[in-house]
């Protein structure tokens, strides 16, 4: 799990994902919250007339299944989720207003198409933001923070409806769901569409003098650069790049150091907790990553290649 948080902490496309998803389960969670005492309180509806709004919602999901279908292939999916938290927040902010039963049940068709479509977004966002290796835990964080926000904010909107009133705390809601849409201005789920995420050819494992326990560690590697010291600048900010992979992919520290004497020579040392993490390390690159590693190497200088050491954690040997 600790990997999965890694990944989310150092892969951008995802923590966009994660935060388009925080922001629409704010205002969202209103009507899951506070529709069963609004039918009963405000409309005067029984159990029947509850269900009716159910089904009026299921109705919606089925639509706006079908007219996802034909928007995916005209328009982005930026501008879907966009249009679909437009339309979940009029619905929300709308049972403010609506007392007459066929305008509430037109307003629960618009919300289930919004809400399936919303949802549908965000889930393959989530999955086209990471790869195959790490798909899993970083869903798990996706349900954390959905699930998580609709238990918490479910609470709150709770406590302002004793406040202030049902109605008032779902226009409350609608108008906080459009203002999460802010978010969008920052950060894109569709980022995660021009990602390439097929793996990249594994790197090859170190050659050892001596077998190496899978569990020993920790593991600092060291990657020896000789580069023009003109070139520096433009070499530091493609390694800042790079950090982020390790980070990534393992690492649990990471540094880049120039030598005063020699200023060509720039030292990348990174940590991993044993070698067996090291050696899922090789296979974890991209081939988005794979620009960035050649990128990097294009900076060496003569014929020879950036030197790599393994220098591993001496008590966790002498323990055999």
């Amino acid at each position: 799990m600790r990997t999965g948080l890694r990944y989310v902490r150092y892969a951008p496309p995802l923590r966009a994902v994660l935060v388009c998803t925080a922001a629409f389960v704010v205002g969202g969670s209103a009507m899951w919250a506070l529709l069963p005492l609004l039918a009963r309180h405000q409309l005067g509806m029984d159990a029947s007339g509850y269900g009716g709004m159910l089904a009026c919602f299921g109705v919606g999901g089925a639509v706006g299944g079908t007219l996802l279908v034909w928007a995916g292939e005209r328009v982005s999916r930026d501008r879907i989720f966009g249009a679909a938290s437009v339309v979940f927040a009029t619905m929300s902010a709308g049972l403010f207003y609506c007392r007459a039963f066929t305008l509430v049940y037109a307003l629960m068709v618009a919300g289930g198409a919004a809400w399936v479509v919303a949802m549908s977004q965000l889930n393959v966002a989530a999955q086209l933001s990471v790869p195959k290796w790490v798909q899993g835990r970083a869903l798990s964080c996706y349900q954390i923070v959905m699930q998580g926000g609709m238990a918490v904010t479910s609470v709150l909107w709770g406590e302002l409806a004793e406040r202030i009133g049902i109605p008032n705390a779902l226009l409350c809601a609608g108008v906080a769901q459009l203002l999460g849409m802010a978010a969008l201005l920052r950060y894109s789920i569709a980022g995660a569409d021009e990602l390439e995420l097929d793996p990249m050819p594994p790197i090859p494992t170190p050659k050892l003098a001596e077998p190496v326990p899978p569990e020993a560690g920790p593991v600092l590697v060291t990657v020896e650069y000789a580069i023009d010291p003109a070139r520096a600048r433009e070499f530091e900010e493609t390694m800042l790049q790079l950090r982020i992979i390790r980070r990534r992919d393992g690492a649990n520290f990471w540094g880049l150091f120039f030598d005063a004497e020699r200023p060509e020579r720039y030292v990348e040392y990174f940590v991993v907790d044993s070698w067996m993490e090291h050696i899922r390390q090789h296979a974890r690159g991209t081939l988005a990553d794979q620009d960035i590693f050649e990128h990097a190497r294009t900076f060496q200088i003569g014929d020879g290649t950036p030197a790599v050491r393994h220098q591993i954690a001496a008590h966790t040997i002498r323990k055999r």
